[in-house]
């Protein structure tokens, strides 16, 4: 099953004119492709890619989603997430998009905001929270400050001795909350030291809080492995956004239409800024956006401002659930108008009409399409966006750069292997 697609036809020179890209760019640029592709594979069975097998670890997410069963059957009602950055934005994402109210009410905290806190633990029942506290190295500062303040709240709540079984630690094999977990006898999930944080989504690091939510994290892998399978879509959209970089579009805007998506593209922009930046410091910048809303705040830039962007839509064909606008004031136009219209309707000729007045003003665009919001069509989103920053970068190296085989060979691994792990 085909869960994702990504339509280019408004990136290309035919619908956008000069700035669109062109048949022989892409013919060009194939070669390279090919090459990055193949230093990926190498990298994956070098075992330094370790994102790349993470679809295939179903017995990680079976142990993720039994522990969180057995949260559930304690009767805790709640998950708090302690994390930042990669600790936490995936999982934000996957529960933003796929959260049924089913399972445990998930709420996040990183920023060592004090108002943020107060804020949270004014919503919580701590007897009845588990607290998942999340970083790789176990020494990120914001994270672990946040922490000590939630642990002692939750000692004083529920005694220091009976603390310990409602706190799970998501980090790596050595560190600072490695060191508490063992010391006080919290239980541990693993960090792959191969997997970067912000590439560890299909780790436990988003499968837990997913799984606690009610997210059933097998179809989300499922989802994930169908990119890893066929990364035919992940290679063309890496390839004509490095193309418009080189035309001097540096500005890579995801905007998602559908409330549920938001926070993708947070997730998206911390994934290409953070993975380009620890490379060779060359690539699109990313700009999360948000359909319907921002064609009302920002699309007279992207069409009449410096043309230096890259919009790409992320459209579910199918949403979730449905409502017909009503018919009220007849006697009003605007009313009338909308009489009988689905809520779902409206979004999706939006969507088009954002895209085509982009085309018109000469402004290179393109659309992910996917059938509804899953499990499977947000696990293959999230793994197309990592492929294709992996492939970002490695063609962003200059020409010159890779003359050959021997060139990509000593190259690429650096910069698509162990600096992707850092």
């Amino acid at each position: 099953m085909t869960h994702l697609r990504y339509d280019s036809t408004f990136m290309l020179k035919s619908a956008a004119g000069k700035r669109g890209i062109s048949p022989s760019e892409l013919k060009a640029l194939a070669p390279r492709v090919r090459l990055a592709r193949e230093e990926m594979e190498r990298g994956r069975r070098a075992g330094v890619l370790g994102f790349l097998d993470l679809p295939d670890k179903t017995a990680d997410a079976g142990l993720c989603a039994e522990l969180a069963r057995d949260f559930r059957k304690k009767g805790f009602s709640d998950l708090l997430v302690i994390g930042i950055g990669g600790s936490d934005l995936g999982a934000k994402t996957l529960i933003r998009a796929l959260d049924t109210g089913r399972g445990m009410c998930v709420s996040f905290l990183g920023n060592p905001d004090p108002e943020a806190v107060a804020h949270v633990l004014a919503g919580l029942d701590l007897k009845k929270t588990a607290v998942n506290v999340v970083s790789k190295s176990g020494e990120t500062m914001e994270v672990l400050a946040v922490f000590l303040v939630i642990r002692e709240r939750l000692i004083r709540s529920v005694g220091k001795g009976k603390h310990a079984r409602q706190v799970v630690v998501t980090t790596g094999g050595s560190g600072a909350l490695r060191e508490m977990a063992e010391r006080e006898g919290y239980a541990v999930l693993p960090v792959p030291e191969n997997v970067g944080g912000r590439f560890s989504v299909f780790s436990s690091v988003g499968l837990f809080p997913a799984a606690c939510a009610g997210i059933d994290v097998e179809r989300l892998l499922a989802g994930a492995k169908n990119q890893v399978d066929d990364p035919s879509q992940s290679e063309k959209f890496a390839s004509l956004q490095v193309l418009g970089w080189r035309k001097d579009l540096r500005v890579s805007v995801l905007m998602p239409y559908g409330e549920a998506l938001s926070t993708l593209s947070v997730w998206y922009a911390q994934l290409l800024a953070e993975s380009l930046g620890k490379t060779a410091a060359v690539g699109p910048t990313p700009y999360p956006a948000l359909g319907a809303a921002d064609q009302h705040s920002q699309l007279q830039l992207w069409m009449e401002g410096p043309a230096d962007k890259i919009v790409t839509f992320v459209e579910a064909g199918k949403f979730r659930h449905a409502f017909r606008v009503p018919k009220a004031f007849p006697d009003i136009l605007a009313a009338g108008a909308l009489s009988g219209v689905d809520l779902e309707e409206i979004m999706h000729a939006e969507r088009q009409a954002t895209s085509e007045v982009l085309r018109d003003a000469g402004r290179p665009n393109g659309t992910i399409f996917i059938p509804t919001i899953s499990e499977e069509s947000v696990g293959a989103l999230l793994q197309f966006f990592m492929q294709a920053t992996l492939l970002v970068s490695g063609l962003t190296l200059p020409p010159s750069s890779l003359p050959g085989h021997i060139a990509c060979r000593v190259v690429m691994p650096l910069r698509l292997g162990r600096r992707f792990c850092t």
